[in-house]
């Protein structure tokens, strides 16, 4: 009779074999990364760049480092941004004359609004990069959940940001007129309204509306 196959032979050494588990861990980092990609419920620039770290890379942790690094240098960028142009707003606040016609208290008070806008900003940028090179090499579910909590103050330095340049347009546009002939002052008035609402047409299409893109070889269509 033939053996069987489980039974011990005389001067056989038994092998515990361990199963393979590369299957079941690849299923679970499936399953852990449909799980997070979840959680983003909105299209900010920052839900984009976790869902895009969570859907295209292998490396779940190494992916939501590479995004927090990206977010970091987004931050980074409008910190200088903030503190640029919080410099010329304070420069123009101390070296223009005292206003006397009611225009030019409205415009350096816009302008010294735009000053703390700037600040505001460049702190919330801060704030910002200080959290997420604090969260490195954590969970990936507590950096996703974290970003998602706080996902609002932070791009709300982008908001902040947006109004102050607003505002120091529009101050300039105003104090203008205590140095310029009114026919000037009221060209680069004009000029500067056509420019901002095309450059704010620009922001709308470009940055905040749903992108979609058809390839002219294939006629696939891409969308973000």
């Amino acid at each position: 009779n033939a053996p069987h196959p489980n039974m011990v032979q005389p001067g056989s050494v038994n092998v515990a074999v361990a199963p393979p588990r590369a299957a079941d861990d690849g299923a679970e980092t499936q399953r852990q990364r449909h799980e997070l990609v979840a959680l983003i419920k909105s299209q900010t620039f920052i839900d984009i760049i976790i869902r895009n770290a969570l859907e295209n890379h292998e490396d779940l942790p190494g992916s939501l480092d590479a995004a927090l690094d990206k977010m970091t240098n987004l931050h980074a960028n409008l910190f200088n941004f903030g503190i640029f142009m919080s410099g010329f707003q304070f420069v123009g606040v101390l070296v223009e004359n005292e206003p006397v016609e009611p225009f030019e208290f409205v415009g350096m008070f816009i302008l010294c609004i735009g000053f703390f806008l700037s600040m505001f900003s460049a702190l919330i940028s801060f704030i910002a990069m200080e959290y997420f090179n604090g969260i490195k090499n954590e969970e990936p579910e507590f950096i996703v959940l974290g970003i998602m909590k706080y996902k609002r103050f932070f791009w709300f330095s982008e908001l902040v940001l947006f109004g102050d340049t607003v505002a120091f347009l529009l101050s300039m546009n105003i104090l203008i007129h205590s140095y310029l002939n009114p026919m000037e002052a009221w060209v680069l008035n004009g000029f500067c309204l056509i420019g901002f609402s095309m450059l704010g047409i620009a922001f709308v299409t470009i940055v905040m509306a749903r992108q979609s893109y058809t390839n002219p070889i294939t006629g696939k269509v891409c969308q973000r």
